[in-house]
């Protein structure tokens, strides 16, 4: 998500068009980028807002507002691409459960 929002962002610039009035602020990409690299963990939106320097609700309500999505469903969808990934791969769905930070693999 965090890439596809650079390359959108340096593709409006090299088409000389408005950067967007409100830039998505960088504790949001932060966020996303600790979800890419954290996804197989538990993910406390508290623990985030914490290591983000922000309150739960400013995170909460901005990531909604950037994204379109709950911090929730949006670590869940990522968990669950990861997950096809692995399972194209041929990773047994127990493996892939534990890889992408499922509880259990049902």
């Amino acid at each position: 998500m965090l890439t596809l929002y650079l390359l959108s962002c340096i593709g409006d610039f090299a088409r000389n068009t408005d950067i967007p009035a409100n830039p998505v602020p960088l504790y949001i990409l932060e966020a996303l980028s600790y979800i890419e690299h954290h996804y197989n963990r538990k993910i406390l939106a508290s623990d985030l807002a914490d290591q983000l320097h922000i309150g739960r609700t400013t995170l909460m309500t901005a990531f909604k507002k950037y994204t379109g999505s709950t911090l929730n469903d949006y670590l869940i969808r990522y968990r669950i691409n990861a997950a096809k990934s692995l399972l194209r791969q041929g990773v047994s769905v127990q493996e892939t459960a534990e890889r992408c930070g499922f509880g259990d693999s049902s």
